[in-house]
Formats: C-alpha cells, sequence, structure tokens
C-alpha cells in the first residue's frame, strides 16, 4: 500500500481552490509543507507532477548550498543531477519516483549522488512519498534525504580493504 499524506478540505483559499491550507507563493506549495522540517533531521523538498520543486527546507538547503530562491520551480533533475552508485543518471525527465507516483505508488528508497551548490558530490538516501492535497489535481512527490556521504565512503574501503585481504589469504595459500 503506498505511503500517503492527506489534508482535509476546509475553506477556500485564492488561487487553491477548496483547500484547507495557504500557499507560500502562486503556484507554490500550500504552507503546511514548511511544518516539515520542524519535526525531521531531514532534508525535504518536494516536487509536483512536472518535476518543478515548490519546496525546499532548510535542512537541504544546508546540505546542498542552494537557497529555496534558487531552486523553487526549477526541475529537481536539473539541480540534483543524480547517479546511482554504477554512475547511471537516475534524477531525469520521468524518473522513477515519477512513474510510481503515475501508479499511484511511493517509489523505494535510493541512494543517489548528486551534486551540491559547490560542486561537491554528495551521497544522500532518499525517501519518496506522496502528498495528496484537495488543492492539487495531482500528488506531490516529497523526497526526504540524508546526507549517507560517510558511510558510504567506509563501506567502499572496506570493500578494497576486504579485496586485498582476501588477494593476500589466496596468495599465501598458494606460497
Amino acid at each position: 500500500m503506498p505511503s500517503r499524506v492527506t489534508a482535509a478540505p476546509a475553506t477556500r483559499h485564492k488561487n487553491l481552490g477548496h483547500c484547507s491550507l495557504i500557499a507560500t507563493a502562486p503556484g507554490a506549495a500550500p504552507s503546511c509543507l514548511a511544518t516539515l522540517r520542524a519535526g525531521s533531521p531531514d532534508g525535504v523538498f518536494v516536487v509536483d507532477a512536472q518535476q518543478r520543486i515548490v519546496h525546499w527546507n532548510d535542512i537541504v538547503h544546508t546540505l546542498l548550498g542552494y537557497a529555496p530562491d534558487e531552486v523553487l520551480g526549477r526541475r529537481c533533475y536539473e539541480v540534483l543531477a543524480g547517479h546511482d552508485a554504477a554512475g547511471r543518471n537516475v534524477c531525469q525527465r520521468l524518473c522513477r519516483e515519477v512513474r510510481c507516483a503515475e501508479r499511484g505508488q511511493s517509489a523505494p528508497d535510493r541512494d543517489v549522488l548528486v551534486r551540491a551548490r559547490d560542486g561537491r558530490r554528495i551521497w544522500l538516501h532518499i525517501v519518496s512519498l506522496l502528498l495528496t492535497l484537495p488543492c492539487y489535481d495531482e500528488p506531490l512527490i516529497v523526497h526526504l534525504c540524508r546526507d549517507v556521504t560517510k558511510e558510504k565512503h567506509a563501506v567502499r574501503i572496506f570493500d578494497v580493504l576486504l579485496g586485498l585481504l582476501s588477494e593476500h589469504v589466496e596468495h599465501s595459500e598458494h606460497v
């Protein structure tokens, strides 16, 4: 069953139709998204069905260096330029997360190597959830992200050491 968050309708607000939430800017995500930063140690960004960023919280700003005014309205794949461990481009038009959302499903978690504003490459563990609001025709995709760069590097170092140890043991058996 897909993960969903649903807001109940209440009153009518300008440009939003029947919605209990007030938007922060024309075409932007409702202000309830600002509360996502309050209870989470994770970076949070939200995209609409066209993959435009409609919310970017302070934590993801700190992680990646992009201020909200630099990314709001831009396509997520243009900002993040993410790849998987095999170097495949995963942040792209109609990515897996969007295809899952079109079917009413949340995509599985994944680790993505993204580009920070200063050019650094950072590994993010990304969890994607659908957010259904009565004031949007289509679900929004909420991305919760956490920096896992140190963990990824530690695993890589462990793999190298394990390979060296394996070579040493194999060489020792032949002597």
